[in-house]
């Protein structure tokens, strides 16, 4: 899926997306995540470790609630698993 799609059809208020925030702190990627990171958030940490990439993915949903992060690997693995999770919630 496609950034522009899972707005049309979520809504969200808001979205961010980062790539490679650990490079931009000077960290190997195993302290980002150790340090930066809710385990339970990350999608497939063995590729994003051996491709030495990851994508962040923050979305505001339409509601009072805050806020929900995934992090993957590739940007579209991080949009569908963000979709996934927004259709179960509806």
């Amino acid at each position: 899926m496609q950034i522009e799609e899972f707005i049309k059809k979520h809504k969200p208020l808001n979205v961010y997306i980062e790539y490679n925030e650990h490079k931009s702190n000077y960290q190997s990627i195993e302290d980002f995540f150790n340090y930066d990171c809710n385990e339970e958030n990350i999608v497939d940490k063995e590729e994003c470790v051996k491709q030495d990439t990851v994508y962040r993915l923050q979305v505001y949903p339409n509601t009072p609630i805050g806020c929900y992060i995934i992090f993957a690997s590739t940007l579209e693995r991080a949009i569908d698993e963000m979709d996934e999770f927004f259709s179960k919630e509806k």
